[in-house]
């Protein structure tokens, strides 16, 4: 039987991944799983999950959403574990944050305003390469 982390953390990624699940772009991949990185904190924050279980779902996400071999899922969510520490990677830093605010959107059902900020920090991140 799923956790209540494992069931509603499903929903989030299906809820975040929903408009980009058929990009190509890496770089754009990269951008969400740093969003949904942030978003799954906020739900392991609100019902006491643990980082391991974060880091299995971002995973888990990534090999089923694009195909991702194992290898390389595990790769980007360690580079995700570690731009938790501002230093490491400011941008990807700031991604995974607003991810965490994006969480509060959703808790709130402001599905707009989610994909509207998704949409802008992919157009920025675009633009600054």
């Amino acid at each position: 039987m799923k956790s209540n982390f494992e069931t509603r953390s499903d929903t989030l990624a299906d809820t975040v991944m929903s408009e980009y699940l058929n990009t190509n772009e890496e770089q754009t991949q990269q951008v969400l799983a740093g969003y949904l990185f942030g978003c799954l904190n906020g739900l392991a924050q609100e019902l006491n999950a643990t980082p391991g279980d974060v880091q299995g779902k971002v995973i888990g996400v990534l090999v089923r959403v694009w195909d991702y071999p194992q290898g390389k899922a595990a790769e980007l969510t360690q580079f995700l574990i570690n731009s938790t520490d501002e230093s490491y990677h400011p941008t990807m830093f700031a991604i995974i944050h607003r991810g965490l605010e994006g969480y509060y959107l959703i808790r709130n059902k402001k599905y707009a305003e989610l994909t509207a900020d998704i949409q802008v920090i992919v157009k920025a991140v675009k633009e600054a390469s």
